[in-house]
């Protein structure tokens, strides 16, 4: 993934009032058989669920960076998603596939945020925003991540041991 950041302070530079991140990301499904991909251009946009860890971590690096509100989009299913991105820093967020299953998705949404912020005794959803702890324990010396630094959590690979299959299973068992 692209660091946004420079992208979301060009666009703040160049008078935009806010940027929304992000839509998709191009990815591919292959038919091994054939040796192809299975979309005719060889890749298609990935969106939903899937991207939303990718999508939060854009719309938090960007909130406090770029100048400008952030509109968070991408895998906002639920209320708690929603919640997640106004706390990354936020101001507002779109709901996009969720909605072909359901058109009036987004206005239940609405209405679940609102009784989540007043069991919290949130009142103004703008206390909210931006409240993320970047310190937050489990992040702890892990080093920067998306930088490269060592140490970062995304790095460390599994042992090898639990890299293996399960033994084959025979009709007895």
């Amino acid at each position: 993934m692209a660091d946004v950041v420079p992208i979301a302070r060009a666009a703040a530079a160049g008078g935009a009032d806010a940027v929304s991140l992000v839509n998709t990301y191009l990815g591919t499904a292959i038919d091994w058989r054939r040796r192809r991909s299975v979309f005719p251009r060889g890749f298609a946009g990935l969106s939903g669920p899937a991207i939303k860890p990718m999508a939060l971590l854009a719309v938090a690096r960007t909130a406090k960076a770029a100048g400008v509100p952030v509109i968070g989009i991408g895998g906002i299913a639920t209320a708690e998603d929603v919640l997640e991105y106004l706390v990354a820093g936020a101001t507002a967020v779109q709901v996009g596939t969720s909605c072909f299953w359901d058109p009036a998705h987004p206005v239940r949404l609405a209405d679940e945020v609102t009784r989540l912020l007043a069991a919290e005794g949130i009142s103004d959803v703008r206390d909210l925003v931006g409240t993320l702890d970047r310190e937050a324990p489990a992040d702890r010396g892990r080093g920067d991540p998306g930088r490269g630094d060592p140490g970062r959590g995304d790095t460390e690979r599994p042992p090898a041991e639990s890299l293996r299959t399960a033994e084959p299973r025979t009709a007895e068992g």
